[in-house]
């Protein structure tokens, strides 16, 4: 991405919610009110331009172009939330009170999601990015505790440096939100995120991190969208399989609690799996087990 402005993929990810939320997926409970709010002035106007033309009847017309990646988006959406809700929810888990999001882009989670009153919530990402979504967020009311934006310019920024001296407490439990973002990293950048995660997280944190596996080259929609982002220079180079992602995960110091993908979600919240997906999102949920040194991956 470019120094200078926010994230490409952020803007367009924040346009697929939006399309969501006005009923362009088949997945069922989708809501993110937000996601206009985020939306510059060209995704704006074309995000007005489909409410017209779906409350004129043509949904089915939209639903056919776009369908694909909204269902994507918006189950995997569903599925992070998910995990974050039950295991804020669940008794064993009542310590937990920060939430760190990584490359959180122009997510608003700590906007719209329940439960947040006794979490402190930590975005992380590129200042452009941050810059503009402070812009868009000004007359947005916070669900959580505390909301602070940490700005880590990865190729320069220790995120540790950065995130202790925000205020993170890394002595208590934490969940890890890591969404659309992995499938973006080197290896190198991978291990060095997890080994940082691990450095800062006590027992019984937790990692929820999406990711994508490699397709088929007939996979016409995978095609296109890395031609896209390829364009947008934020190309996918870092697609892996989910063993690969397994081994990553567990030789970093965490244990795999659950790996699942979109025929999962679909079953779940009752939404389509596209065909026209060969290797579709996952999203794999960590434990910290312990106190990790493995920092040299």
């Amino acid at each position: 991405m470019k120094s200078t402005r926010p994230s490409r993929t952020a803007e367009y990810t924040a346009f697929l919610r939006a399309l969501a939320d006005i009923g362009m997926t088949t997945a069922a409970g989708f809501s993110d009110p937000c996601a206009e709010k985020m939306l510059p002035l060209s995704f704006a106007c074309l995000h007005k331009a489909a409410r017209v033309v779906s409350k004129s009847g043509g949904k089915g017309i939209l639903r056919y172009q776009f369908s694909p990646v909204i269902d994507l988006l918006a189950m995997r959406t569903l599925a992070i939330d998910q995990v974050v809700l039950s295991t804020l929810k669940d008794k064993n888990n009542s310590n937990i009170q920060q939430i760190v999001i990584l490359g959180a882009g122009l997510d608003c989670r700590v906007f719209r999601l329940p439960g947040l009153s006794d979490i402190d919530v930590f975005e992380v990402d590129h200042p452009a990015t941050q810059q503009y979504k402070r812009e868009q967020t000004n007359e947005l009311t916070k669900l959580s505790r505390t909301f602070k934006f940490v700005a880590v310019d990865f190729e320069k920024d220790s995120l540790e440096e950065k995130l202790l001296s925000a205020g993170f407490d890394p002595t208590r439990k934490t969940i890890w939100i890591w969404e659309g973002v992995i499938m973006y990293l080197t290896d190198a950048a991978l291990r060095g995120t997890l080994g940082s995660i691990v450095s800062l997280s006590p027992g019984g944190s937790l990692v929820v991190a999406e990711y994508r596996e490699p397709s088929s080259d007939k996979d016409f929609w995978q095609f296109y969208m890395n031609a896209l982002l390829a364009r947008c220079g934020e190309p996918q180079i870092g697609l892996r399989t989910k063993e690969v992602m397994r081994s990553e995960l567990e030789n970093a110091g965490f244990t795999v609690s659950s790996d699942e993908g979109m025929a999962d979600w679909s079953i779940k919240f009752q939404g389509h799996t596209p065909s026209s997906f060969t290797k579709p999102a996952r999203c794999i949920v960590g434990l910290v087990e312990l106190k990790s040194i493995l920092r040299n991956l």
